[in-house]
């Protein structure tokens, strides 16, 4: 599983990009949140199944590669998105009670 904080703006992005289907759909074991957020400051952690992780991180290079972020009014936001999710940490041994599906899971 990886991990990675991000802040409520890269969290509006990633819905944005999931409801368009811009990235892959996760099912509800891919893509977790934290029910009661242990985030510091602004934003929660979102928790990525590895085969998840890796298929997100690919779409988001081509697109990158593909131009279609240089083509969008938020390309430094997408990259901002980008490079923080490519940085999330691998993790074991987490209570995963504390967790939830994304609402955006299928």
């Amino acid at each position: 599983m990886k991990r990675k904080q991000l802040t409520m703006e890269q969290l509006g992005m990633m819905s944005s990009a999931l409801m368009k289907n811009l990235f892959p759909t996760p099912t509800k074991s891919e893509l977790l949140v934290e029910a009661n957020s242990t985030a510091k400051g602004d934003g929660h952690y979102l928790f990525f199944e590895v085969s998840y992780f890796d298929k997100l991180t690919k779409k988001m290079k081509e697109q990158k590669d593909n131009g279609s972020y240089s083509k969008s009014n938020a390309e430094n936001d997408w990259l901002d998105l980008m490079s923080a999710v490519i940085c999330a940490e691998s993790i074991s041994n987490f209570d995963m009670s504390n967790l939830r599906p994304h609402f955006l899971a299928k």
